[in-house]
């Protein structure tokens, strides 16, 4: 067994102890191979039968059953829709149910068979469209569908702040490594995706990568956050290498709900940061300032290097317009709203097409080395200070930073600058070279 299989497996031998519920750990990209439909559900029905079984757990007599609409791979939930066993279906965010965003993301896993994906659609189980789904249950405020079936309720993640503390207590104490008073200390938070979701989003990148963790450690490292006072809640789906990357950072166990922070006396998070997930909304009451960032910024995180260095330089030549060229405006309109609440007095001009230099106008474009890892690398960039302000300059593809107009050498040189960033083993060099 794996070392967090055996993690697992402590939290719940504790969870039973307290009497809390029961927590039985399945394979959840189990029967996604080739099999004809009748075949692969006799397969779920013998697997499941079997797991509880194993774990003494007689379904048929338990009060209630609740399954979390986790997506696609929620072969329990599939499994009782074909044991014809009730269920009541928990919305995993916001609107999951009225939007049917998980019935669409089934066609994102390329592993899932076609068998699979047809007995999914026909029994009904991604968002519980079937007899067997006795109850949904919604997250508050959202959007109520009525074409669902059976009784619907409506759940509120930060009303757990309100519960007794003798019953806090005894959730709690289904993880007995955590150091929760240390938790709350914590100032920042750090929500990543799944690492399939993140893999997906960033497969254009992967030459210049070792760790599918770039993005993450890239975000961090350019809002200059102490790995000290940051903790990282995993996703339940990821195995990124936070631990490595982050040795002096509070990980959280992936198995423990983001909603249990509110559990936790005086726990106050002074800086959220996620990328593509709905974790805020799950204890926004507990934070001081949210910066959300989407798939943007996985899809373009090579990008915010030469961003950010903008940035710096703008500190230094506080009366020249900066632009940058890229096609994606919208997303990199994003990425330049966090960078820009990271640095003092920053501010910068996007633009999606060619534009002709006037006298105070800069335009940048990146130079990678091809190397086949992303730590270690060096990215180099050139300032080259142009004679004249009405030659124009376009970004093409060069590794040059062009001042135009009236800035001298001397300030071209003042604006040379190196910095490092630490978690993601990158060190950027910005050196002047002369006139053109």
């Amino acid at each position: 067994m794996s070392p967090a299989g055996e993690e697992q497996l402590k939290c719940l031998k504790s969870m039973e102890a307290q009497g809390l519920f029961q927590l039985i750990i399945y394979d959840y990209k189990y029967s996604a191979e080739e099999r004809a439909s009748e075949v692969l559900s006799s397969g779920i029905k013998e697997y499941f039968g079997r797991l509880l079984e194993e774990s003494n757990c007689n379904i048929n007599a338990t009060d209630e059953v609740f399954v979390s609409n986790s997506g696609a791979y929620c072969a329990f939930e599939l499994f009782l829709t074909l044991t014809k066993i009730p269920y009541s279906l928990v919305e995993f965010s916001k609107n999951e149910f009225a939007e049917r965003r998980l019935v669409r993301s089934i066609n994102q896993y390329d592993e899932i068979s076609l068998a699979y994906r047809n007995l999914v659609f026909s029994a009904g189980s991604i968002i519980g469209t079937n007899e067997y789904c006795k109850k949904h249950i919604y997250c508050s405020n959202s959007k109520l569908d009525k074409t669902l079936p059976g009784e619907t309720y409506f759940f509120d993640p930060l009303s757990l702040k309100d519960l007794r503390n003798e019953t806090k207590e005894k959730i709690l104490s289904a993880y007995p490594e955590m150091n929760f008073a240390k938790v709350a200390e914590i100032s920042a938070l750090l929500v990543p995706n799944s690492e399939s979701l993140t893999k997906r989003a960033i497969a254009s990148c992967g030459r210049y990568i070792c760790d599918n963790i770039a993005p993450y450690t890239l975000l961090i490292d350019l809002m200059r956050i102490p790995s000290e006072r940051l903790m990282i809640k995993p996703h339940p789906h990821g195995t990124f290498s936070f631990e490595t990357r982050f040795s002096h950072s509070i990980l959280l166990d992936k198995t423990f709900p983001i909603e249990f922070l509110q559990l936790l006396p005086n726990c106050r998070i002074e800086q959220m940061i996620s990328v593509e997930t709905s974790a805020v909304d799950k204890v926004s009451n507990l934070v001081d300032v949210s910066i959300t960032a989407s798939r943007y910024w996985m899809l373009k995180f090579m990008e915010v290097i030469p961003l950010y260095t903008i940035l710096l330089l703008e500190a230094k030549l506080l009366d020249y317009k900066f632009v940058y060229f890229c096609p994606h405006l919208e997303g990199m309109k994003e990425i330049v709203q966090v960078l820009c609440a990271c640095v003092e007095h920053g501010k910068l001009a996007i633009e999606n097409h060619f534009w002709e230099l006037g006298t105070s106008e800069l335009v940048v474009s990146s130079s990678y080395k091809n190397v086949a890892q992303f730590s270690h690398h060096v990215h180099k960039y050139t300032i080259i200070r142009k004679n004249t302000a009405d030659t124009p300059v376009f970004s093409d593809g060069s590794s040059s930073l062009y001042l135009a107009g009236n800035i001298s050498s001397t300030e071209c040189k003042r604006a040379e600058t190196s910095f490092g960033l630490n978690h993601s083993g990158i060190k950027v060099i910005v050196k002047y070279e002369g006139e053109c």
